[in-house]
């Protein structure tokens, strides 16, 4: 935890799911995404503080479009990390540009985030359609999907198949693929691991001085993409606490 607050990092994908679900897979390695600006020093700080070594990997499992720069792979014994270079200052922004909902959570040195709680606590998810049919094949996409397939995960295309949500009014539900969100907003959930902060204060997510403003795109929901596109935009906090 003290090496992710240092360094602003996250540690996100498959890892955080078991963290918030009862599935039954052990994940094989664990992501950690790192803002560029921090990259040398993560790397020395697993290196040379935590025993790590640097190996060679061709692993293609990151698409365009995910935000990533550069991947360094880590081995210790048994235990491998794949570390993640995003642009920018804040790593969360990476999450939201992932192939579905499932997989939109973090663990911060803070605490635990997820997205779309309501979705994922159920075993539910939504594609992230904007990032599929801009930078994912459909091949590579139903790939995706089969893995959390097996491993109990239930993912549509559409938010309206899942049946508690067959009747939700678009861009206003905190499910719905074109909402706008954000990460202090009721729609998400945080766990954390200590208080931080002042009492009546919203909790701190990841560094302090900033929040991220998102949505997956579209005006309705629809198997297609419609609408507006992917947004992304990085926020001072105090933005966010009004959400």
């Amino acid at each position: 935890l003290t090496v992710l607050r240092k360094t602003q990092s996250i540690i996100s994908g498959s890892t955080v799911i078991p963290v918030l679900v009862n599935l039954t897979f052990t994940p094989n390695d664990v992501d950690i995404y790192t803002p560029s600006q921090y990259e040398a020093i993560i790397l020395v700080e697993l290196r040379t503080k935590l025993g790590f070594s640097v190996f060679r990997c061709t692993d293609d499992n990151y698409a365009p479009g995910s935000g990533v720069v550069r991947i360094h792979w880590l081995r210790k014994g048994h235990h491998v990390i794949n570390l993640l270079v995003v642009p920018g200052d804040n790593a969360v922004d990476a999450i939201f540009r992932f192939h579905s909902t499932i997989v939109m959570n973090f663990i911060s040195g803070y605490g635990v985030f997820s997205a779309y709680p309501a979705l994922t606590l159920r075993k539910k998810s939504v594609a992230n359609r904007a990032v599929l049919f801009d930078h994912i094949s459909q091949d590579r996409a139903d790939r995706c999907f089969e893995k959390y397939t097996g491993r109990g995960i239930t993912t549509k295309y559409d938010l309206r198949e899942h049946h508690l949500w067959s009747s939700h009014v678009c861009g206003s539900d905190k499910s719905c693929p074109s909402t706008f969100r954000t990460l202090h907003d009721d729609g998400s959930l945080f766990v954390a691991f200590e208080s931080t902060g002042a009492p009546g204060t919203p909790p701190l997510f990841y560094n302090g001085s900033s929040s991220m403003l998102w949505s997956m795109g579209g005006t309705r929901c629809s198997p297609l993409p419609v609408g507006h596109s992917l947004f992304i935009e990085s926020l001072p906090t105090s933005f966010a606490e009004v959400s």
